[in-house]
């Protein structure tokens, strides 16, 4: 698509996915409707609910501070050739693929890969501030990216529903919350950072904040009392 310019790229999307929802439509069965009305007041009283949604926001924070600028540090860091990128973020894609088949066969807890994948995060950054030094490890650093994250994609529902197995479209619905909030609160820290203080000091503020987010997880432990923990 590179040659094409991004129309064409918007448009392919555009077209797959609309290949997706008519084969969902086709192939999915019906299933019934069930409408419930979730009171807010009393989730939010409940701290297993709240700690759902700070978790995943803090780890998406932490990915997305970095991710969102992915192309300006692949230039400036280990100074990737224009023409390269496209492949480098098509292996970043790829990994991704790759890590959503093993994240979801792993056999662990949700809250195990959710600290698995951040603090894989900060060592994908260690790979990628030494690839300044020795360019051919951005290679690798795409592929330990790209599989964090998939399974950042994926973790926190995860375990979200572990956490409150008898809630779980309240549980899921906070956790979507967070991502979402997580997804904007990274894009503005890393493009505060970017412009502040440069690149390196992106990749220093993601793992700062995925580092906070694997405390936020350790604590959570106590925060939800008695529930099942990863």
């Amino acid at each position: 698509m590179a040659g094409l310019g991004w129309r064409a790229a918007f448009l392919t999307c555009g077209a797959g996915a609309l290949a997706v929802f008519a084969a969902a439509v086709v192939l999915l069965p019906p299933m019934p409707a069930q409408r419930r009305r979730l009171d807010l007041l009393r989730l939010l009283r409940q701290p297993v609910f709240v700690y759902i949604a700070v978790l995943t926001m803090l780890v998406i924070i932490a990915h997305f501070t970095a991710y969102t600028y992915i192309i300006p540090l692949l230039q400036t860091i280990p100074h990737s050739p224009e023409r390269l990128i496209p492949v480098l973020l098509l292996v970043y894609g790829v990994a991704g693929v790759g890590g959503n088949w093993v994240g979801g066969r792993l056999p662990c807890s949700g809250g195990r890969l959710i600290g698995v994948a951040t603090a894989a995060l900060v060592a994908s950054h260690g790979i990628m501030v030494a690839a300044g030094w020795w360019p051919g490890l951005v290679w690798v650093d795409m592929i330990v990216w790209g599989i964090v994250g998939a399974v950042m994609n994926m973790a926190p529902q995860s375990y979200a529903m572990e956490l409150a197995p008898d809630e779980r479209e309240a549980a899921c619905s906070f956790s979507v919350t967070g991502f979402n909030a997580g997804i904007g609160g990274g894009a503005l820290c890393g493009g505060v950072v970017l412009g502040a203080a440069g690149p390196y000091a992106v990749l220093a503020w993601s793992a700062g904040i995925a580092l906070l987010a694997l405390l936020v997880l350790w604590a959570g432990r106590f925060v939800v009392g008695g529930r099942k923990q990863g």
